[in-house]
């Protein structure tokens, strides 16, 4: 399956989440400050659409399982006991779950900051 397959294969709510909470930008790790035209960004865009999947690891899904918990005003001892990716890595269930706090609160430091620059240049 490829990136693109992944994202023609989401249900609306899953396309909801990557349009509110992520981006193309996020998930394709181009550096496209180094980009001269808008169409060598496309061209990264449409090679990574073409790329297989990348595997997560278990860590990786239990951190995006935190946030996802943490998004929904789960607590964590109900994350904790559920998620079974904890059994297959060497971080305990609070270092992750800190970690999807950390996650969290950079992620909306960087949307204050987008939504201020944007709401200034409405003026």
């Amino acid at each position: 399956m490829t990136n693109g397959d992944k994202i023609r294969a989401m249900t609306d709510e899953e396309l909801a989440e990557m349009i509110v909470h992520g981006s193309i930008c996020d998930m394709c790790n181009a550096h496209c400050d180094s980009y001269k035209t808008p169409g060598d960004c496309v061209h990264s865009v449409f090679t990574w659409l073409k790329q297989e999947v990348a595997k997560m690891t278990a860590a990786e899904h239990a951190i995006e399982n935190a946030v996802s918990a943490l998004e929904h005003g789960a607590e964590f001892e109900s994350w904790s006991k559920t998620d079974l990716n904890l059994e297959y890595i060497n971080a305990t269930a609070r270092e992750v779950w800190d970690m999807a706090q950390w996650v969290l609160y950079v992620k909306c430091q960087y949307c204050d900051r987008k939504e201020l620059t944007e709401d200034a240049g409405t003026d």
